[in-house]
């Protein structure tokens, strides 16, 4: 079974150093309608949760996961309160969601988790719906970047 306290520990020492101080909790939890969820509980205070069925999937499913929803919370840190507020009520209409996680997905690959992040998608697209340019980087978006960067 997977540490899921441990992996987020990971994923902010290797690319998110300057979250040392705010306070992460990650669990596991049943989620209905989603593998991982993210909670502000206060500021410089959130919950990472991830859903049950993947204690047993491969680490770097969990890594690629945990660094997206990370990379949430270094994107809401650099911002003040009004923006936060904005930026949540922008959220709920469909083109700033999808520019949200385009971007949130763009900071993980800037942060060195692409191949974590590319398991990820992987990993969901074979036991739900496939992820579209909606919901953020596709598998073949990714795979370009990789590409590119291997030469």
């Amino acid at each position: 079974m997977n540490d899921i306290v441990a992996i987020k520990e990971y994923v902010v020492r290797k690319g998110f150093h300057e979250l040392t101080a705010v306070v992460i909790h990650a669990e596991y939890r049943r989620i209905k309608d989603a593998y991982f969820d993210l909670t502000r509980n206060g500021r410089k205070d959130y919950l990472i949760q991830v859903d049950r069925t993947l204690r047993h999937a491969p680490r770097s499913v969990i890594v690629g996961g945990v660094a997206h929803e990370i990379a949430h919370i270094v994107k809401e840190i650099k911002m003040n309160g009004l923006i936060v507020l904005i930026d949540r009520f922008l959220y709920d209409f469909s083109w700033y969601e999808t520019r949200d996680e385009r971007n949130t997905d763009l900071i993980v690959v800037q942060r060195g988790f692409s191949q974590e992040l590319l398991s990820f998608l992987r990993y969901a697209n074979k036991r739900r719906e496939d992820y579209t340019e909606a919901d953020g980087l596709t598998v073949t978006e990714l795979e370009k970047i990789l590409s590119k960067a291997a030469k």
